[in-house]
């Protein structure tokens, strides 16, 4: 993984806000900041990966900002 902080934040960011990761949210995150694949390989699983189905979306979003 990239260690400069600027360097790890902005392919954060470029992974998590790639039009791969719409519908794909909780993989995306992991990508971003639980692995260290460079932003192509990154992407490349997430488009190879299933959407999240709209429903478990909204309500893993509902238990997030609820707490539950």
């Amino acid at each position: 993984m990239d260690t400069n902080a600027e360097g790890t934040g902005a392919r954060a960011n470029a992974i998590m806000t790639a039009e791969a990761a719409k519908g794909r949210e909780a993989l995306a995150k992991h990508l971003a900041y639980e692995t260290d694949l460079d932003f192509e390989t990154a992407i490349a699983v997430l488009a190879a990966g299933p959407a999240e189905p709209p429903l478990d979306r909204i309500l893993r979003n509902y238990r997030a900002a609820t707490g539950q």
